[in-house]
This record gives C-alpha cells, sequence and structure tokens, in this order.
C-alpha cells in the first residue's frame, strides 16, 4: 500500500513538473540587509531567515527558501535569473 502511495506521488510531481511550471522569486529589487538578493539564497538556503530585514523575507519571497510564487516556465520579458524550478509548489499559488 506505502508503495503504491509513493508512485501515485511521483506520478503526480511528474504531471507537474511536465506542465512547464516553475517557482518564481517575488523581491521586487528588495535585497536582506546584507545586499542579497535571492539568487544567493541559492547556493546559501541554510542562511534563510537570517538575514532578513524590513522589506526582505527570504522564507516568503525566495524559492530557495520556501517562498515565491508559481507560475509558467517561462514569463515574458524575463532572462530566467532567480527562476527555480521545484516539486512542490510554491505557497500562495
Amino acid at each position: 500500500m506505502q508503495r503504491h502511495a509513493f508512485n501515485l506521488l511521483l506520478a503526480a510531481a511528474a504531471s507537474i513538473l511536465s506542465v512547464g511550471f516553475a517557482c518564481y522569486d517575488t523581491t521586487n529589487g528588495a535585497t536582506d540587509y546584507s545586499g542579497d538578493d535571492c539568487r544567493w539564497y541559492n547556493n546559501n538556503e541554510n542562511s534563510c531567515g537570517f538575514y532578513d530585514d524590513f522589506d526582505f523575507t527570504s522564507y516568503l519571497q525566495c524559492c530557495a527558501c520556501g517562498g515565491g510564487r508559481a507560475g509558467p516556465a517561462t514569463q515574458p520579458g524575463g532572462d530566467g535569473a532567480g527562476v527555480r524550478r521545484r516539486l512542490v509548489a510554491c505557497p500562495g499559488s
């Protein structure tokens, strides 16, 4: 029974990814108190929440920290910077 549930979960995740959704950081130019934006957290996930300030909350705004928002894999006018594909939908999606 557990194996069947696991296979269903994998199938659901694969179908979500095949639709072409991605997670987008939602900082709108805001940075943490050290001047870093969400791109820094892509390689420093263990630092999420430690450098937040009045306009930057990594857990809410950065995909690497579990925040951001879900959207199509390609957005008009974007260069793809800060985009991070995730198996789990972003909060608020």
